[in-house]
């Protein structure tokens, strides 16, 4: 509770609250369309990008290494970011003791947002905050208690975190959408992040959507993952997706960011498997959508956590390598001891 009162965020989990209190960050924002150019240029990309977790593990450096690489080509990047306050059991618990940003502590909610708008503002009219929304926790609803208690993945503890993770993306993807009608506009990609992802390089969009020269011609895209070799905490094979960051053509955008609607659907493929990097995988087959996986240099970044030292400093740790390790990472230590 008293992380909550640091932060400032009492009484904004209802959606009329939320709805009224995030109200200018949205209708602010809008007007920018005519000042990027890139939402008319022919050849340019709008990319949807979608955070949600807790200010916990957040890792911000996304608007130095996605956002400003992609305006700086000559495309548009709108940010959806979703947190919550809740506690959680981690699947590793390791990541229980991770502590959050300094840059998070002393600031109230209005303080957070207008620092995150301003650096993003720094960029240009081609890259918004579009949407901020904050949870003191996240409601399950009868309709994902059967999978809660009594699904295959994992245990009830991680299922619970999946499903309010799920949830937050499945709010920003609505968001997300009306922004598109309201702006008679479309989003050409969107991309979907942990919370934990530390970026330690750019993005290129365009080096990542030319990896593979048939995913051009492809009516529906390719799904673009991480490819994680030998000695990652979980290494990428022929039957699983690694999720830690999802790229999607926008055609398809609604099955790999909504996956709270794709978990519940009766159709069987979230019963006929074990985990969230399998059930993408069947998500891929089933909408025939060809999966690409990149390299590091392509999608440069790790999985980190923080954690409060002996002396009382924090550090960062790596709490889901994907190797090959790469920048300055390649001294850091895993979190796991």
């Amino acid at each position: 509770e008293k992380l909550l009162e640091n932060f400032g965020f009492w009484n904004v989990s209802e959606p009329a609250n939320l709805a009224r209190a995030h109200a200018a960050t949205t209708t602010s924002a809008d007007t920018h369309i005519e000042g990027c150019l890139a939402w008319n240029k022919t050849g340019s990309k709008r990319l949807a990008l979608f955070v949600a977790g807790t200010p916990i593990r957040l890792q911000t450096n996304f608007i130095e290494h996605v956002m400003q690489p992609l305006v700086r080509d000559g495309h548009a990047v709108d940010l959806y970011l979703a947190l919550t306050f809740e506690n959680y059991a981690s699947w590793t618990r390791h990541a229980n003791s991770f502590v959050a940003d300094p840059w998070f502590f002393g600031s109230n909610r209005t303080a957070m947002t207008n620092r995150l708008r301003e650096n993003i503002a720094k960029l240009g009219p081609c890259a918004q905050l579009r949407e901020l929304i904050v949870h003191d926790n996240v409601t399950i609803g009868s309709d994902g208690q059967p999978w809660l208690e009594k699904g295959r993945w994992w245990n009830r503890s991680t299922r619970h975190n999946f499903l309010s993770l799920f949830i937050m993306m499945r709010s920003l993807w609505s968001k997300a959408k009306q922004f598109e009608e309201r702006s008679h506009n479309n989003y050409s990609h969107a991309m979907s992040l942990r919370d934990d992802v530390f970026w330690y390089g750019d993005l290129h969009l365009d080096q990542v959507l030319g990896h593979d020269s048939t995913c051009s011609s492809a009516s529906r895209g390719c799904l673009y993952s991480a490819m994680c070799l030998k000695g990652s905490t979980y290494p990428t094979g022929p039957k699983i997706v690694t999720d830690y960051v999802l790229l999607v053509d926008r055609v398809v955008a609604h099955v790999f960011v909504d996956l709270y609607s794709q978990l519940l659907k009766p159709n069987g493929l979230a019963e006929n498997v074990k985990n969230s990097e399998q059930f993408i995988m069947q998500l891929a087959v089933a909408t025939h959508i060809k999966v690409v996986r990149l390299p590091q240099d392509k999608l440069p970044f790790q999985r980190l956590g923080r954690r409060t030292t002996f002396n009382g400093t924090i550090e960062i740790c790596l709490h889901k390598v994907c190797t090959p390790l790469g920048g300055k990472l390649r001294t850091a230590v895993r979190c796991a001891r």
